[in-house]
């Protein structure tokens, strides 16, 4: 439970709380949580702020200072964060459900896990953010910066990542992008690593046709193709010349033998 003062101080307005934080620069407001939503904190300081599980749906928070505040578990869906300071911010497992985090600094920020379906992130500035299976579904990360940023097991299915900067960026191996791509755009304008470019255009077409495959009407016809899709799937789906050599090794020992 927060301290009363503090959230007190905080319903008196913006103004008020931000003259009680220069006044009392030593001390870290625990709202914790707190019910905050629908609430004006237009250029609010809180920095370093605990806001753990607090509500805060469809909170104006513009340009707001979120620098390393504690979110985790926090409810910010549909919230107004474009043009925020959330450096080395705790948003894990929070959930950004179509909020607007337009031009938004989370360098360094963690949000593993977090819930980011319908995110606005154009502009954003992710550089060493961890997204580490975070879901975003839809998200709209265009022009966005992910140098160094992790997506390690990250949900990218119909997410918009034109004119991205990739450079350095972590993503795991084929393992962890398997049907996490599915309608992946804007992948033709990023830069800083074509590797992953390559890879996350591969996998959307072999995301796209798992699906069509579970699409077909015919019940016989569709575990015949599911059955040959996950043997595909034992080789790599091609990608991996080892496990191609393998295959073809074991296929011309089973002949050699009949």
């Amino acid at each position: 439970m927060a301290e009363t003062t503090h959230i007190d101080i905080l319903y008196e307005g913006t103004e008020a709380w931000n003259e009680w934080r220069r006044e009392n620069p030593g001390e870290r407001p625990n709202l914790a949580g707190e019910d905050l939503s629908e609430m004006d904190l237009t250029g609010a300081n809180l920095g370093e702020v605990d806001l753990t599980d607090a509500e805060l749906f469809q909170t104006d928070l513009t340009e707001a200072n979120l620098k390393m505040a504690v979110l985790r578990g926090a409810d910010l869906s549909g919230a107004d964060l474009s043009g925020a300071a959330l450096y080395k911010t705790e948003l894990a497992d929070a959930c950004l459900i179509e909020a607007d985090l337009t031009g938004a600094g989370l360098g360094a920020a963690n949000l593993r896990g977090a819930d980011l379906r319908g995110t606005k992130l154009r502009g954003a500035d992710l550089n060493e953010a961890d997204l580490s299976n975070a879901n975003l579904n839809e998200a709209d990360l265009t022009g966005s910066n992910l140098t160094r940023a992790d997506i390690t097991g990250a949900n990218l299915h119909n997410a918009n990542l034109a004119g991205t900067n990739l450079t350095g960026m972590k993503d795991g191996g084929f393992r962890e992008k398997r049907g996490r791509y599915y309608g992946i755009r804007g992948l033709d304008s990023c830069f800083g690593d074509p590797l992953f470019v390559r890879d996350a255009k591969d996998q959307d077409y072999l995301d796209t046709l798992e699906v069509a495959i579970d699409e077909t009407p015919s019940t016989g016809k569709r575990r015949w193709k599911r059955f040959w899709f996950s043997a595909w799937g034992l080789i790599d789906y091609g990608r991996s010349l080892g496990k191609l050599a393998l295959g073809a090794f074991i296929v011309t020992m089973f002949f050699g033998v009949i």
